[in-house]
């Protein structure tokens, strides 16, 4: 029987196990393996989690969750937030990790460009302050910012970043909730009176936000004891409340398991890429936009490179202002035994076209 047995901050060991009697005596190697070149981590041998990616036209910016280095003694060890940006070369944004307090541990980056300046948002657990969401910004030298505050008490989770109107807007998962604040110049503020959630009682399992140029729609995906099979909805804010856009994008509104959603808009429409999946089924990349009157699939169908087998992860959507263009980027694992592979597909001209092979560095 092999075994392996990982950590967070330690090298992972395979050990192996004979049932019972006498007999060889496997003995022990050692794994060399080196990373491949071009990583952005703060230390080669940590363990990196969560990129999130952004830009503003001249610079492109960039954070994700690194833990530290093998045997390391400090608060350092426990999983923090890294950031840094690129215009003729990468440079880190501040001089060590962003959350520096004490042994916290820090999660789910979203970096965005809102206001004139970067925006990062992410949450934090320690056994004092248990689950809390912090929204920064980058002045050029430090980070600045704090707890984003709380809705209604609930423990606070994932949430996305977006610029609207040159105000910064974020949406978040507090308790089982979906909630919008912005900031005003000296605090959060709820954009609302209520939760996003299409159904009381529902728990929001991912959130997305995106902009018109003048008011931000959002997507999430949720389920509940009477929405057994989560869903993908998306709302937008008309100048004073929420507003429903549409039903449910689930192309199996009453069997397919929706996850991950992310939305863009362009040209006037809101787009919205997510992973769904039949109760026995693999999970597959679909794109829908709203054309006013429905949801209507992007293209002719799913993403994903095998069809049969392929299991999707995690898909983001961007658009392309200029050329219009929309482009959708997805890890998938093309059967069990293959490792997973990051792909990127563009949508122009009525068809999706892959942009070249897999993305992976090895």
């Amino acid at each position: 029987v092999m075994a392996t047995l990982p950590t967070m901050s330690y090298s992972a060991q395979t050990w192996l196990f004979r049932y019972q009697g006498t007999g060889m005596d496997p003995g022990q190697t050692t794994m060399n393996a080196s990373p491949s070149a071009g990583s952005l981590n703060r230390n080669i041998d940590a363990w990196a989690n969560e990129p999130t990616i952004a830009a503003n036209g001249s610079k492109v910016y960039t954070a994700w969750v690194e833990t530290g280095r093998p045997a390391e003694s400090t608060s350092a060890t426990w999983p923090h937030i890294y950031a840094s940006q690129f215009s003729s070369a990468w440079q880190s944004m501040g001089p060590s990790f962003i959350d520096t307090a004490g042994t916290i541990e820090a999660f789910s980056p979203s970096i965005g460009y809102a206001g004139g300046k970067p925006w990062l948002s992410y949450y934090v657990w320690n056994s004092s302050v248990r689950f809390v969401l912090m929204a920064m910004s980058w002045d050029g030298t430090t980070w600045t910012g704090g707890a984003v505050g709380t809705a209604n008490g609930g423990l606070q989770g994932r949430s996305q970043l977006v610029d609207v109107a040159g105000i910064p807007h974020v949406v978040f998962v507090e308790g089982s909730n979906a909630y919008v604040k912005y900031w005003g110049g000296a605090a959060w503020t709820l954009k609302g009176i209520a939760a996003l959630n299409r159904t009381a009682g529902t728990t929001v399992e991912s959130v997305s936000i995106a902009s018109d140029g003048a008011q931000p729609y959002v997507a999430w995906t949720e389920y509940g004891t009477t929405i057994r099979n989560p869903q993908v909805y998306v709302s937008k804010w008309d100048g004073a409340s929420w507003v429903p856009v549409g039903g449910s994008l689930n192309m199996n509104s009453s069997g397919g398991f929706a996850y991950d959603a992310s939305m863009t808009y362009l040209g006037g429409q809101p787009y919205v890429v997510w992973t769904e999946r039949t109760q026995n089924g693999n999970a597959q990349v679909f794109v829908k936009t709203y054309n006013g009157a429905a949801w209507v699939l992007v293209g002719a169908g799913t993403l994903n490179k095998d069809l049969n087998t392929g299991w999707a992860f995690r898909p983001s959507i961007a658009a392309d202002t200029t050329s219009g263009s929309l482009y959708v980027g997805w890890v998938e694992q093309k059967a069990i035994g293959q490792r997973p592979r990051a792909w990127v597909s563009k949508f122009s001209g009525g068809s999706w076209t892959a942009l070249a092979g897999a993305l992976n560095a090895d």
